[in-house]
């Protein structure tokens, strides 16, 4: 027999877990993200060509594209070098003021967890 009480329980508890989640997946603005290495999901602006740099129409490919980024802090100078994609591709050089927002990435696997063959 179904215990009405702990079922209500179970419900509240997992709505709990999806407005964490919600709130989790919500974009949020890049002057909150850590410049320390951290991955994270971004989106470029839709207008960095012809908005932000009207003379760069080479950027457009840009415009819109989310991808994973990190930002490994400013160098021994002070130089802010920028946002760069999360990946050895060698494209980076990102400036704060192009990134239309930023999610958290969930925490990857850890071992068998999840993986192709577990």
């Amino acid at each position: 027999m179904c215990n009405m009480h702990e079922a209500a329980g179970d419900q509240a508890g997992a709505v709990a877990q999806l407005l964490n989640i919600g709130q989790a997946m919500q974009w949020r603005p890049i002057s909150e993200a850590k410049k320390d290495g951290t991955t994270i999901w971004a989106k470029l602006r839709d207008d960095i060509y012809p908005g932000l740099l009207p003379t760069r129409d080479d950027l457009e490919r840009w415009n819109g594209i989310q991808m994973p980024m990190r930002h490994n802090g400013l160098a021994a100078d002070g130089f802010d070098i920028g946002w760069g994609v999360a990946a050895p591709v060698g494209c980076g050089g990102f400036p704060d003021e192009w990134i239309e927002g930023w999610m958290p990435l969930p925490s990857p696997p850890q071992g068998d967890e999840g993986g192709a063959n577990g």
